[in-house]
């Protein structure tokens, strides 16, 4: 729970740069004060007992936007220029990110759809630097830091230099191997940096997603925002006979750019198993998977595919492709406003205007049936009762579930 006084400036800090991760600010303080613990430098920035955590999403974003920067930022700005939460936002909606910068004030842990679940990573295991990134900052500032794009799990070579990223390994027999450790990039007197042995090949392929990782973080690369990602799979998957048809092209066109297959690809860069390709054409998809719709958005291009820049497209009901709704006069855009506002797969939207059980929408879109569980508990009583009077449903389905559990508990 975030300290009830108000948080004071905390004086001078070397200012960070956009992109420049926030836990840079914990290292820089313990330089300038010397002998103080880093237990209590990083009460002093974070405003919370220290955990030993990178808190590379951000933490307490309120206090630190206060006390660090002095209101010169907002907690949002401080998310965004300064942790991971910036690059996985560029996949959400604005409500996902509204409610996760509001979630700061209260519990700095909670990520929603943000969250590196199951074998997806959003983030790398410890903190990694690019060599040129490091000998660039000496020369223009006189020392290096750690940046945000570097920690991300898909990224093994640095957007900008295509270098391969050194991880900042802890010593020998550390008890705390899972954390970072306290140095700033190239400062530390026995953690060595180390070149991953299995680090992807440079190639065309890879160029082009480093390219495009580029172009997200300064901004110009909408496409991968939940209303203007689905469209686009639908365009793409109406070129083939069905998903498994577009995947197979798309797979074929990543070996080709890439010079490895689609399995190695996505074990390398934690993008989540061999079918990882088939998955975001049908939209079991969320803002944490990023770094999937750059591959297969890479791998369209080079099939001469490309987003059409002037207007969002529309986006139908297709019956050859498991794509999703936006807004349509039948009433369900509010089905589809709840899914991508929580951070959710955008195949929930499809999948659960169908008369189906929790399980098997669940077995559907990838997702956790207890999870699943939860997340339609959250509904307002409103959409409940308006999707009721749109179609016939089941007496198993979830949704005359849902209504019958809240009729028992006196909710209706």
């Amino acid at each position: 729970m975030q300290s009830r006084r108000a948080p004071s400036s905390i004086g001078y800090l070397p200012a960070l740069r956009k992109g420049d991760l926030l836990l840079n600010l914990v290292m820089l303080r313990h330089a300038l004060l010397g002998a103080r613990a880093w237990s209590q430098c990083a009460i002093d920035i974070f405003g919370l007992p220290w955990n030993r955590s990178r808190h590379l999403f951000g933490c307490n974003a309120h206090w630190v936007a206060t006390r660090v920067f002095a209101n010169g930022l907002s907690a949002r700005d401080v998310l965004v220029f300064h942790t991971l939460f910036g690059i996985y936002c560029h996949a959400a909606s604005d409500a996902t990110i509204s409610r996760y910068v509001a979630a700061q004030v209260i519990d700095s842990s909670r990520r929603r759809g943000f969250h590196a679940e199951g074998v997806c990573h959003a983030a790398a295991r410890y903190l990694r630097s690019c060599h040129q990134c490091v000998e660039d900052d000496h020369t223009s500032r006189g020392f290096a830091t750690w940046r945000v794009i570097h920690q991300v799990a898909a990224l093994d070579r640095c957007p900008e230099h295509g270098d391969v990223l050194m991880n900042e390994w802890p010593r020998a027999g550390d008890e705390h191997r899972g954390t970072w450790p306290f140095f700033l990039p190239g400062d530390s007197n026995y953690h060595h940096p180390l070149a991953p042995t299995n680090a992807i090949p440079a190639s065309d392929g890879y160029a082009a997603y480093l390219r495009l990782w580029l172009r997200l973080v300064h901004g110009d690369l909408t496409i991968v925002q939940p209303d203007k990602w689905a469209p686009f799979v639908q365009r793409l998957v109406d070129r083939f006979a069905d998903p498994s048809e577009a995947a197979s092209a798309l797979e074929e066109a990543v070996f080709q750019s890439w010079g490895l297959p689609v399995r190695t690809v996505g074990h390398r860069l934690h993008l989540g198993g061999p079918s990882f390709i088939l998955q975001e054409l049908v939209l079991q998809t969320r803002p944490r998977d990023v770094a999937r719709r750059l591959v297969v958005y890479a791998a369209a291009q080079r099939l001469g595919i490309d987003a059409e820049p002037s207007t969002q497209l529309p986006l139908t009901l297709s019956t050859r492709t498991n794509s999703v709704l936006s807004a349509d006069t039948r009433g369900w855009s509010a089905l589809w406003s709840i899914v991508t506002d929580h951070g959710m797969p955008l195949v929930l939207a499809s999948a659960l205007r169908d008369d189906r059980t929790v399980r098997n929408v669940a077995h559907r879109t990838g997702t956790d049936p207890g999870r699943l569980g939860a997340f339609i508990a959250r509904f307002p009583n409103e959409l409940l009762l308006a999707l009721r009077q749109l179609q016939p449903w089941s007496e198993d389905s979830w949704l005359c579930r849902e209504l019958e559990r809240r009729r028992r508990q006196a909710r209706l």
